[in-house]
């Protein structure tokens, strides 16, 4: 599965923020160039056009979450075109390292995943029901399933929107049109970093 749907909020976040400066912008020229109460006039306008802007770029984040949501919903359909023969492997008592082998080769496929969480789940309850709780456990943490593909959608689209916010913020820290700190941010939002790299594996 492609990042094109945090692509998508990347470019929703840096167009405002690209029309917020330019608005900063023309909002001082009118200032320095027509008297006070015509120049209130002017940068009415010019606020309204920019809270018009961030409702657009507020819904393409959206829009983006939720078609990110629903091609995780399609990844996660059982297909029986996707199974392959180490299917079979599943049926007999592999290792937890066999296991974590195969967790890894089929990270992309939807149906042989959900095949390995339900045999490690079942080896781990037999363990457990056993008193065998913590030894030879059969590790899931690492399967990619449809909620926490689904939820990397969600936690972008939580930042992108948070970024716009930010824009506003001008007395805030790291707020604010000028702000180094959030320019930096808008410029690198939606690609791999040493703190985003983990949710971009799921995809």
């Amino acid at each position: 599965m492609s990042k094109k749907h945090i692509t998508m909020m990347a470019q929703a976040v840096k167009d405002y923020y690209s029309t917020a400066k330019q608005t900063a912008a023309q909002i001082e020229k009118n200032n320095a160039r027509y008297r006070e109460d015509i120049a209130e006039g002017e940068n009415m306008k010019a606020r309204q056009q920019l809270q018009q802007a961030k409702w657009e770029a507020e819904a393409a984040i959206r829009e983006a979450m939720e078609a990110g949501r629903v091609d995780a919903e399609k990844w996660g359909e059982l297909n029986s075109a996707d199974l392959t023969d180490d299917a079979k492997f599943l049926q007999m008592d592999i290792t937890p390292a066999q296991f974590a082998n195969l967790v890894e080769r089929y990270r992309s496929n939807g149906t042989m995943s959900a095949l390995l969480l339900q045999y490690g789940q079942r080896r781990n309850k037999e363990a457990a029901e056993n008193g065998a709780v913590g030894i030879g456990q059969y590790d899931t943490s690492d399967i990619i399933t449809v909620e926490n593909k689904a939820s990397v959608y969600d936690k972008f689209a939580m930042s992108a929107l948070d970024l716009i916010s930010r824009v506003e913020q001008v007395d805030t820290f790291g707020g604010g049109v000028d702000s180094p700190m959030l320019q930096a941010s808008i410029e690198t939002f939606g690609e791999p970093s040493a703190f985003t790299q983990a949710l971009f594996d799921l995809l």
